[in-house]
């Protein structure tokens, strides 16, 4: 893994933008470890707090490894009454 890492790091310019960085990454690992993070700062001399606030603040980015299905449920006002009706089990 750390080689991948810094031949993708070394293919930017420290004056790169983060956020293509920390999304080329994710394509690659899946998501962003702590360990990849940290390496992103060292590799762009930033603080590890600014990396991480980046990434935070994005949510299109993941921290955590990702299942092969994703389930979302859409929690408005007529989901949430067919949710206390019983109703939405149904079609589950």
């Amino acid at each position: 893994m750390e080689d991948l890492l810094v031949e993708i790091l070394s293919s930017y310019g420290k004056s790169e933008k983060l956020i293509p960085i920390l999304q080329q990454l994710q394509v690659k690992f899946g998501y962003l470890s702590k360990a990849v993070m940290l390496e992103i700062a060292r590799f762009k001399s930033m603080l590890e707090s600014r990396v991480f606030g980046v990434a935070t603040f994005n949510n299109q980015l993941y921290f955590t490894q990702r299942g092969e299905h994703m389930v979302k449920v859409c929690l408005d006002t007529t989901t949430k009454l067919e949710m206390v009706e019983g109703e939405l089990s149904d079609r589950i």
